[in-house]
């Protein structure tokens, strides 16, 4: 690799610097309690350039690679290994046992990552399962969706933005606590960046009894966490979220829903559309530390 290439440590404020990486949005992940970001930074007197990129999260004993990209003109020059070195050496120092890989269908589409199926596997990891992906929509095509005409019930829901800071700190509290809830990032760390305008809890009696948080990622909203008491809570929740957004927003934007856990309502996957498939990779630590020789 490259003496001018230095492989760095990402923070929240390097997210403008990725993003011609960053081709779906992972960038954000780097901003929750569990998110990290890994860069290859190239160095000269005129210029600095991010030729490669790695997002993930570590839960636990697992680390799992969201995305993984490099740039076009920077690919053979053994910028990937020096990345998977880093991933498998903060892995080995956490104590993490298991590293994952997330092969999403959008690696084939972007060529700053195409061929990342094989190179994964060339480097010990292997198949374990297929998972549902990411989806990534505009709000144009949600604002038309034939659901979005359907009438909800009668119960209203609570807009953030209209109640008081100690109220919003006391409602995320409750839902942070729901152990049934899909949440996708620690709670709490992210609360700065919701979109009080478009997340939303419903109360019946006092008692809250479903709650969908969004967050702004800038050009892109990404539901967070969702959580009901009761199944007949689901479709209105997510109807009047998504109606909330294409009234505040006048359509540019994108949203980015992950369809990972199997409780995912089905009415949001109505309204998002067919997602397109993934598989999980994974690679043992041990087996790494084991190697002669390390990644290319």
């Amino acid at each position: 690799m490259d003496s001018n290439i230095k492989i760095i440590r990402l923070s929240p404020e390097d997210l403008g610097v990725i993003s011609d990486l960053d081709a779906f949005y992972r960038g954000d992940i780097i901003n929750s309690s569990v998110g990290f970001g890994i860069g290859a930074l190239y160095e000269t007197e005129d210029d600095i350039v991010m030729t490669g990129l790695v997002i993930g999260t570590v839960m636990g004993k697992d680390l799992t690679i969201e995305w993984m990209a490099v740039d076009n003109e920077f690919q053979s020059q053994l910028i990937g290994g020096e990345l998977l070195f880093e991933i498998f050496d903060m892995a080995a120092a956490t104590g993490v046992e298991r590293v994952h890989a997330v092969i999403h269908d959008q690696y084939e589409k972007a060529k700053i990552c195409r061929g990342a199926d094989k190179y994964f596997r060339q480097h010990i990891f292997y198949e374990e399962k297929a998972i549902g992906d990411d989806v990534l929509t505009d709000l144009g095509t949600i604002a038309k969706s034939k659901f979005m005409k359907k009438p909800v019930v009668e119960m209203m829901p609570t807009v953030l933005s209209q109640v008081s800071k100690k109220d919003r700190h006391d409602i995320l509290t409750t839902l942070a606590g729901k152990k049934d809830a899909i949440c996708f990032f620690d709670l709490m760390s992210i609360s700065g960046g919701l979109d009080d305008d478009i997340s939303i809890v419903f109360y019946h009696n006092d008692t809250i009894v479903g709650g969908l948080l969004v967050y702004d990622a800038g050009s892109v909203l990404i539901p967070v966490y969702l959580w009901r008491k009761a199944d007949e809570v689901f479709n209105p929740l997510v109807i009047y979220c998504f109606k909330l957004t294409a009234k505040k927003y006048d359509r540019p934007k994108k949203v980015l829903v992950t369809q990972r856990d199997d409780r995912m309502p089905a009415i949001a996957k109505k309204v998002l559309g067919e997602s397109s498939k993934a598989r999980l990779l994974t690679a043992s630590v041990e087996e790494y530390k084991s190697l002669d020789t390390k990644p290319e």
